[in-house]
């Protein structure tokens, strides 16, 4: 081995050695080869320089990155879930119709009684001209039970016969009317009379119900005979000359029992219509007569 080799094998088994300062030791074995074969030594050298470069080259060179390191992810911004506001629905107002409620003007002056027929007590007497809203009716039709709108807001059953109605009455219940009170109209007594514009006197008296009696007229004379109904309200009869009939008539009492309104039909042929009344007890002729 030239010198150049052993300086070479001193130095860098000085550096080997420094740098394994902290190895462990060298086995006994790996010693006592060493002493005994140079050869040996040098190949030990040579194994322990290898093995250094190696570990050097581990700790210089930066450790492989096991991982790749990925760019930082995008940052993916999620939208925020967009809030479709709620249209509030406005219920629809379903508009009812106010039904109207009939009306009854009248069309002459009328009596308002306590029931629906000439035998109950009378309650107002409303002018034409007047109206009153339709409560309720009879089950024949033609009372009507009527509310005035004015106070004091009476109640009471008018007579269809001078009423003109406005809106239908169709709609209106029937009412039950109150009993029929017990008869107060007397027929009985002198009565002065209008046969159609014509004056008479006439005579008349009431058994139970019914009527008898005779109406005298310049230069006639009639027999009169009858029934009454509507609690003793209402007269319904005939007037005859020797027997034969010559008119029949429907009478109707006044509250105020001394007036009566009624009209007559002569039989045909040539048979007519008109108007006759009385009154009694200083009354005059009721207006209108019929």
């Amino acid at each position: 081995m030239s010198r150049r080799t052993t300086a070479f094998h001193a130095m860098a088994a000085a550096s080997i050695l420094a740098i394994l300062a902290c190895q462990a030791p060298i086995g006994e074995q790996a010693q006592a080869t060493q002493q005994n074969d140079p050869a040996a030594f040098d190949t030990s050298i040579a194994g322990t320089v290898a093995a250094v470069a190696t570990q050097t080259a581990a700790a210089v060179a930066p450790a492989a990155a096991t991982d790749t390191p990925q760019p930082p992810a995008a940052a993916t911004n999620t939208p925020e879930p967009t809030v479709t506001p709620t249209d509030t629905l406005t219920p629809t107002v379903t508009l009812t119709p106010t039904p109207l409620i009939p009306s009854a003007l009248l069309t002459e002056n009328t009596n308002c009684r306590k029931g629906p027929l000439l035998a109950y007590d009378l309650v107002a007497i409303y002018l034409t001209g007047k109206v009153l809203n339709i409560l309720g009716k009879n089950a024949a039709g033609d009372y009507l039970y009527v509310i005035d709108p004015e106070p004091p807001a009476k109640q009471c059953w008018l007579w269809t016969r001078y009423v003109q109605v406005t809106g239908n009455v169709a709609q209106v219940p029937v009412f039950t009317p109150p009993p029929t009170p017990t008869p107060s109209y007397v027929w009985s007594g002198n009565w002065n009379v209008w046969v159609s514009g014509s004056a008479a006197t006439m005579s008349l008296s009431q058994s139970g119900s019914s009527i008898s009696g005779s109406m005298t007229a310049p230069g006639e004379t009639f027999d009169i005979s009858g029934s009454v109904s509507d609690g003793g309200r209402v007269v319904t009869g005939q007037a005859k000359q020797a027997g034969v009939v010559e008119a029949e008539f429907t009478w109707n009492m006044l509250d105020n029992r001394d007036q009566f309104r009624g009209s007559y039909t002569t039989p045909p042929p040539g048979g007519t219509s008109g108007s006759w009344c009385g009154g009694r007890n200083g009354m005059g002729q009721p207006a209108p007569c019929s």
